[in-house]
């Protein structure tokens, strides 16, 4: 289409300012005259009975508080009144840290009425100190108002450090909260009104839902967050005329309705859609799946709302040059679409970059920053969107790309926006379109990948804590070779190795070390329901240990099944929760917490099967930094057609496994607070819990190559706010089978519960679900750590490791290594991280933390992986001839501390190491010791591994086998208290050097992978782990491992967070830690440390 000749791209809507609009206010005590007895404010999810004794009104009749406009305009009047009393006035900021809900609603129209200024902050800002901090001060904040007593108690904090003057500080639930604090109920039960007088300001137009309120229709709060099927029991029960949703809602909306055999929402006049790139196609399955009568697109950015939305019929009418319409210019503001780098506007129906000014758009950002966005232009002020536009001949505008994120090819600019909605036409893809390196072009497009080469990279990566296991589907009797079989390929397995090559006189000591013993005689015992000792696994060969399993006649004495799980009525009681010592008070305390975190999702305290601490590694070290902080993200094709057949075995491997129904959460309802005691709530296995966890895919995919687009799909993120574990079961195509995508949240598993006990018993479940064997429970574990927690043993444990790290402090230079750029560690997408407003200030030279390099430069989901498996021939003639006990696990970690005093300069090394924690249970006295030999912790399902800072002191004068023996005999010292709880030794050391600690358990890490040479065999029968993706909030991770037949093949890997670390680096350090190793295990015993040094 050619543009009309001289027509430009720029439009205005002219306003009248001599003629003022009124007070908004003003327009909300006109719908309150008005319609005064109808329904304003509908909180599903509050109590109908809240606040109404103070407010002197009837209690609602529910479901949930039902306010009508006389309700909501009683306690407005009462608490705009209450905040004048307290010299609030016009220009004073009120700052919210409050979720959705009825206070929401009063606070701001309460604001409006006396002029003040209404501030609403995300609860989740309070998780960055630093930048609540700044944005406290730079606001000059008057009035706080919060929602509980947790948040006032950080609030207060901060304020104090932002040396704040408050007027008042308020809190909604005032449980616990200081008498500093004023209760939101005794503001709003005041009588008397305020008789002063309003300002006249301008009407703007609400982007906010609660904006309806001004148009005379009552809003919904289904939930105080967002669920699928508390939206859908809203939409449908309270008959909502009227939504708004981004794409991913429509779609979890749309899915919750299918399995529900819900065809349409007829009753829905419009939707609007918005929050990310809408496509045609979104707005059909708004019209014609979801049934609404009228669609839109909306825009809007922090910066400004310059246009208002315009509502179609159809997709098909919402669609201007291939996007859809997201409104015209709005009352008083004007846009214009510009050629970029420039101010001048292009002729209509050409793409340029979208300017915006008029009253709802901001003149310049806090500090002055980014000044170049902004200008002064025939009298206005202007700032530059970045969003690439289109207006057409009816003034429309369309957002059809973004120019910072413009892919250049061979000078031709292609707009990744406009071919994600090319792609997203297809059933079941969700695009991402990035830009890769070309000689030719500069930048080109990958559009398609083959299923092999898919294949070929995702096993690649596979996530470094993953140590095959031997199916337990494969289960052999007599007639298949007996123990003989069983033991070799149970060792071939964990070696990765075929049986044949294994040799049957070796002893055991020779080729495997503590944790893959433990792998061995748990398979062992869940294949044959026989037991052999450590005792006996350790000194043995592989011969001997098949005559034992076969001189045992069935299983071993007091080795039984035991009956499928029963769950008390009602939730656990202040006996059944260890934490609580019996005390009513904390467990009802307890209760309440939880009620808060289940509530949104539907559940109560009748579902909690049990409630306990967490480990000490949870503890110190699991707190919510992003949204999918600590995820680990699985694709998993299976064999199996039937996806109900899929779903029962998840379902069943789910039940024996327990743990994965849980949330993890803190003792004051946080998600941040380290301090705060964390616990795990684990929920009974019921099926509107299922159905909480495990999805269906909306539609299937063509191909397995597709199944990359989830290894990113932020809808399966389990937040700390969520069950620990989601699955979506999609259905393939080509291959006619299911597939299980699969998130969990680290907090719930280690690579033996997760590879040795659930994939296993899935890999069995997918056979037959009925097959299943209860576990040990966890609980054993978790309680006895919190239970002995203060013992003698624990104590003993946490006096090595802070007579070890005592003088930390003193060794600042040994943590230069790895640089750190940006703010905080994080593997993967930082999705949901906010970084701290002073982090230029602080020195990071990577403030906002950016990925450093283009997508397949990165170590998530980059263009393979940083590895090396070889031979380190004379391995284990140099670890005989360098002293007895000598590890592989301590020369790899004696080797990384070298890497480090090279890089670093200093005397000593300072990382953190990973011990599995699951050689017994923790602080068993010893007289208790042969007792508890029967409770396996290698069967119980949960995590135990333990972070250990370690700080190591490299001499140059030692010879190699001295300080080789001198790390063993450290190591030896950590695995036997690995179990010390880290937040004790912290406390022990002191704030200063527990920063230290802590950051040093982020930074880099040691991790000893047994089987790591193995991940290139699939140990299942059922299905295979085609890609998985690890989320830990962790630096830079250095993983080693050994394999083949004699276990002298090494195998290396490193991963590292994006925004700290380049390729180039990582691949870097996995040479120089190469070949430090080959000169270790080269070097012979006599050989001084220092010649280490003087090396090229």
């Amino acid at each position: 289409m050619s543009p009309p000749e001289g027509r430009l791209s720029e439009h205005s809507i002219f306003h009248d300012t001599s003629s003022p609009s009124p007070h908004l206010y003003h327009v909300f005590e006109e719908a309150v005259h008005k319609y005064g007895a109808k329904e304003a404010v509908v909180a599903l999810h509050q109590e109908p009975h809240l606040y109404a004794e103070f407010l002197d009104i009837g209690p609602s009749k529910g479901p949930g508080l039902r306010w009508t406009y006389n309700n909501v305009h009683r306690a407005v009047l009462r608490l705009a009144w209450s905040l004048e009393a307290h010299g609030v006035q016009k220009g004073d900021v009120v700052t919210t840290f409050v979720p959705n809900g009825i206070e929401w609603c009063v606070i701001v129209w309460a604001c409006w009425r006396i002029g003040a200024v209404f501030t609403p902050m995300s609860m989740r800002n309070l998780s960055n100190a630093t930048e609540t901090k700044y944005m406290l001060e730079s606001a000059a904040t008057k009035v706080l108002i919060v929602a509980n007593a947790d948040t006032a108690s950080k609030v207060d904090e901060l304020a104090s450090q932002a040396g704040l003057d408050l007027k008042l500080r308020v809190v909604a639930d005032p449980s616990g909260a200081s008498d500093s604090w004023a209760s939101f109920s005794s503001l709003i039960s005041l009588n008397g009104t305020s008789g002063g007088s309003l300002t006249k300001r301008q009407a703007t137009q609400l982007a906010d839902t609660d904006g309806a309120i001004i148009f005379f229709t009552a809003v919904v709060y289904p939930a105080g967050v967002f669920t699928p099927a508390a939206m859908l029991n809203s939409l449908v029960n309270e008959r909502c005329n009227e939504t708004v949703l981004v794409p991913t809602m429509l779609y979890a909306l749309l899915n919750i309705m299918a399995e529900q055999n819900i065809a349409k929402l007829n009753h829905l006049r419009s939707v609007a859609l918005g929050g990310s790139s809408v496509s045609e196609k979104n707005l059909e399955d708004c019209s014609t799946n979801l049934g609404s009568d009228l669609v839109c697109a909306g825009y809007g950015m922090s910066e400004g709302m310059p246009m208002r939305p315009l509502l179609f019929k159809t997709a098909t009418e919402a669609v201007i040059h291939n996007s859809p319409c997201c409104g015209e210019v709005g009352l008083g503001c004007s846009v214009k679409i510009c050629s970029p780098g420039t101010t001048t506007a292009v002729p209509i129906n050409v793409a340029g970059e979208l300017h915006m000014s008029g009253p709802s758009v901001i003149s310049g950002y806090l500090g002055g920053r980014n000044k170049e966005d902004f200008y002064v232009e025939d009298g206005k002020q202007w700032f530059k969107s970045g969003d690439q536009a289109v207006m057409d001949e009816q003034n429309r505008i369309a957002i059809v790309g973004r120019y910072k994120d413009m892919i250049i090819r061979g000078g031709e600019n292609l707009s990744p926006n406009a071919m994600e909605r090319v792609l997203n036409i297809m059933d079941g893809i969700e695009a991402h379109v990035v830009g890769t390196e070309d000689e030719v072009a500069g930048e080109n497009l990958t559009g398609k990948v083959l299923k092999d080469k898919l294949a070929q990279i995702v096993k690649e990566h596979r996530a470094e804590a993953t140590v095959p296991q031997t199916s337990t589907a494969e289960r052999e009797d007599s007639s298949s070779g007996g123990s003989s079989h069983i033991v070799t390929t149970t060792w071939a397995s964990l070696l990765g190795i075929r049986p044949e090559d294994l040799d049957p006189e070796a002893q055991t000591a020779s080729f495997a070390d503590s944790i893959n013993m433990m792998r061995f005689r748990q398979k062992i015992k869940q294949e044959t329901g026989k037991t052999l000792t450590i005792e006996q696994v350790l000194g043995s060969t592989i011969a001997e240990q098949i005559t034992l399993l076969d001189h045992q006649a069935g299983p071993s004495h007091g080795v039984s099944a035991r009956p499928p799980p029963e769950y008390r009525p009602g939730g656990p009681t202040a006996n059944d929760m260890v934490h609580c010592f019996g005390d009513e008070e904390k467990a009802a305390a307890t209760r309440k917490v939880v009620e808060g975190v289940l509530d949104p999702h539907g559940l109560k305290w009748d579902n909690v099967s049990d409630v306990f601490p967490a480990w000490g590694n949870g503890q110190a070290i699991f707190t919510q930094k992003r949204a999918l902080s600590w995820g680990f993200r699985f694709v998993i094709p299976t064999k199996v057609k039937d996806r109900q057949a899929v779903r029962a075995a998840i379902e069943a491997a789910l039940e024996k496994n327990p743990i994965h129904f849980s949330f993890f959460i803190r003792e004051d309802g946080s998600a941040t607070n380290r301090k705060s005691l964390a616990l795990h709530v684990n929920l009974k296995p019921r099926k509107d819990m299922f159905d909480l966890i495990i999805s269906y895919a909306p539609k299937p995919l063509s191909t397995v190559a597709e199944l990359n687009q989830y290894a990113d799909d932020y809808r399966l993120d389990t937040g700390f706010d969520s069950p620990m574990t989601r699955a979506e079961i999609v259905h393939v195509e080509e291959t006619d089978t299911a597939c299980i995508v699969l998130n969990i949240n680290h907090a719930t598993h280690d690579a033996m519960s997760l590879q040795g006990l659930f994939f296993s018993d899935l890999d069995l479940a997918l056979t037959d679900p009925s097959s299943l064997k209860d576990h040990t429970p966890y609980k054993i574990f978790a309680d006895t750590y919190y239970a002995l927690g203060t013992s003698r043993p624990a104590q003993q444990g946490i006096d090595f490791h802070v007579t070890r790290l005592r003088d930390i402090t003193s060794h600042r230079e040994a943590a230069s290594w790895p640089p750190q750029r940006a703010p905080d560690w994080l593997l993967g997408p930082r999705r949901g991280w906010v970084p701290p407003a002073d982090a230029a200030a602080q020195g990071f030279s990577n403030p906002a933390g950016e990925p450093l390099e283009a997508p397949g430069r990165r170590s998530d989901g980059g263009g393979g992986p940083v590895s090396w498996r070889g031979g380190l021939r004379g391995l284990n003639a140099f670890r005989a001839g360098a002293g007895p006990g000598l590890t592989n696990p301590v020369v790899a970690k004696a080797a990384l501390a070298l890497l480090n005093v090279r890089h670093t300069g200093h005397t000593h090394a300072l990382f953190s190491s990973l011990d599995a924690g699951r050689a017994a249970l923790p602080f068993v006295p010893e007289s208790l010791g042969r007792a508890a030999d029967d409770v396996s912790p290698a069967d119980m399902p949960g995590p135990m591994f333990q972070r250990i800072a370690n700080l190591i002191r490299v001499d140059p004068a030692e010879t190699v086998g001295e300080y080789l023996r001198r790390v063993q005999e450290l190591q030896d010292g950590q695995t036997r208290h690995c179990h010390a709880p880290l937040d004790a030794i912290c406390e022990a050391l002191g704030p200063e050097a527990a920063d230290m600690v802590l950051d040093t358990c982020r930074r880099q890490i040691f991790n000893w992978v047994p089987g790591l040479g193995a991940t290139d065999r699939n140990p299942f029968k059922n299905f295979e782990l085609l890609d998985s993706r690890t989320r830990a909030d962790v630096g830079v991770v250095f993983f080693a491992g050994t394999g083949g037949k004699d276990g002298e093949d090494f195998v290396l890997r490193v991963i590292w967070d994006d925004a700290n670390v380049t390729r180039a680096e990582a691949e870097t350090w996995l040479l120089e830690y190469r070949a430090v190793l080959e000169w270790v295990v080269s070097s012979g015993k006599e050989r001084r440390v220092g010649e280490f040094f003087s090396m090229a």
